[in-house]
């Protein structure tokens, strides 16, 4: 066989192989980012378990949450909720007009 008929093989068959060795690179790209996701996820969840138990068994950690997230407070004390201040409104610009 005469090299120019190969020629169009070899061609098809090298970019077969980079389409191929492409398609491969993305799809390992996506599982390392996968894998760093579920890692993140399982550190998160640990900390949600670890802050449950706690919950579940520290009476300081209990107060603390009921303090903070609910605003109770022990006889004889006050509460104190500062006041929500209004965001003042963005200054408006006319950068399109020249």
């Amino acid at each position: 066989m005469p090299i120019r008929q190969l020629t169009p093989i070899r061609l098809a068959s090298a970019v077969t192989t980079v389409w191929r060795s492409a398609r491969a690179y993305r799809a390992l790209a996506e599982y390392q980012a996968l894998r760093k996701q579920i890692v993140e996820e399982q550190q998160e969840n640990e900390r949600y378990t670890q802050q449950i138990q706690g919950l579940k068994s520290d009476q300081k950690s209990i107060e603390k949450e009921a303090r903070e997230q609910l605003g109770y407070a022990k006889p004889g004390e006050y509460v104190y909720v500062p006041p929500v201040t209004a965001r003042p409104a963005p200054p408006a610009t006319h950068s399109a007009k020249k």
